[in-house]
């Protein structure tokens, strides 16, 4: 991933999200997350993997945003 994909904009669909990455793409992107994460790596990434990084972490809160404004809550058991 070379280009910069940071998110502007509301909440997104998961169709709009894999707009911005392909499944391996993002896949890839949590593990580094990750790993520099567990790992205490942070500060040996590239400067790019840690914008790519933030941006992944943008787009998937957008992503939550979207999918928990398209799912109706149930009705609830009134009992």
């Amino acid at each position: 991933m070379a280009e910069n994909k940071r998110a502007s904009g509301g909440p997104l669909l998961p169709e709009q999200f894999f707009d911005f990455y392909n499944k391996e793409e993002a896949k890839e992107m949590l593990w580094k997350w990750f790993s520099a994460t567990v790992t205490d790596g942070f500060s040996n990434l590239s400067a790019l993997d840690k914008e790519n990084i933030i941006s992944l972490y943008e787009r998937l809160n957008q992503l939550l945003d979207g999918v928990n404004g398209s799912v109706k809550p149930k009705p609830e058991d009134h009992e």
